[in-house]
């Protein structure tokens, strides 16, 4: 089922690519049939578009005041004052689009995860490190659980 998956090409977070999962994992419980719960873990990519997206807004309002200096672009404080988190270019969100496709995704979203948490010290030891490159996957993508009647 996993191949039949990853075939789709839908790939992570539906930017295309060979990987759209990278491990399926079924379980078979009794249950009523309205009732088939199905989980999809997609390991903070959520949080990561969210982040990106105030990093975007920030950064635009930080360029308006003082310019395209990137002495200002890059400091750390201007985002954190107003509780964005500073995100190096490999860990923006518009970085991991554009190398969806990529290869080594699995390189490419671990090392966002490690300069978010290395940028930002309120995260510190609270984000997966190694998680895509670990599980031996080609590119990133998504874990399904799914819980199927029986």
């Amino acid at each position: 089922m996993l191949e039949k998956i990853n075939e789709l090409g839908i790939g992570p977070q539906g930017f295309g690519g060979r990987t759209t999962a990278i491990g399926l994992d079924i379980e078979t419980m009794p249950t009523h049939i309205a009732g088939m719960p199905c989980a999809i873990n997609i390991n903070c990519h959520v949080m990561r578009q969210f982040a990106g997206d105030k990093f975007e807004k920030r950064r635009a309002e930080i360029k308006e005041q003082y310019g395209d200096i990137s002495v200002f672009l890059e400091k750390h404080s201007f985002y954190n004052a107003v509780n964005v988190f500073y995100l190096k270019e490999t860990a923006r969100w518009s970085y991991i689009v554009k190398n969806a496709g990529s290869n080594d995704i699995a390189v490419i979203l671990d090392q966002g995860m490690s300069d978010i948490e290395a940028d930002n010290t309120s995260l510190k030891g609270t984000l997966a490190q190694n998680l895509y490159a670990t599980l031996g996957a080609p590119t990133g993508g998504m874990t399904v659980h799914c819980r199927i009647p029986v």
